[in-house]
């Protein structure tokens, strides 16, 4: 049986960028047969739903600080 771990999987990179971004950019970067190119706009897209979480934060987020 040749099945890739469950981490592996375009589905847990997506669910791991959009709830915890850097655990996105490990996987991505992680992942074997991705091409260079799209690592980086993977990278600035996760880089960006990153920055999102940091602005919406419930407590206190950067909007609340400096809006």
């Amino acid at each position: 049986m040749n099945a890739s771990p469950w981490y592996r999987s375009l589905g847990a990179l997506l669910l791991a960028s959009v709830l915890l971004p850097p655990l996105g950019l490990i996987l991505l970067w992680a992942r074997a047969g991705t091409g260079i190119g799209k690592k980086i706009l993977g990278s600035l897209a996760i880089a960006v739903i990153g920055v999102a979480h940091l602005v919406a934060l419930p407590s206190g987020g950067l909007a609340e600080r400096f809006g």
